[in-house]
């Protein structure tokens, strides 16, 4: 049996009315077309209610992130970057892809 990739899909807009969810469910609907990927969509403006289920530990168990995110000012919006920031140095070789948008 292939062995299939954990991918953790990550929300990059926590606004509300955002555009994110859109282009999210979108993206996941894209990836769900492969049986080669089992998909954790992160969305951090929404709580987890699964105990000990911390944005870090789920990406931890992910091999790649793809992050959906909106284009603002050049650059991606604040709860992405401190996300990024608190996540810490230690998933810098983790595979990233990036779905933006705007701008």
């Amino acid at each position: 049996m292939k062995r299939q990739l954990r991918l953790a899909l990550v929300y990059g807009s926590t606004r509300a009315g955002r555009f994110c969810d859109v282009v999210a469910r979108w993206a996941a609907a894209e990836i769900g077309r492969h049986d080669g990927f089992v998909l954790d969509v992160i969305d951090p403006a929404v709580p987890d209610e699964r105990p000990g289920a911390s944005i870090a530990d789920r990406i931890d168990r992910a091999d790649a992130i793809v992050i959906v995110t909106p284009e603002y000012n050049h650059s991606y919006p604040a709860p992405l970057k401190a996300l990024i920031y608190e996540l810490g140095e230690e998933r810098n070789a983790m595979p990233v892809a990036f779905v933006c948008y705007g701008g």
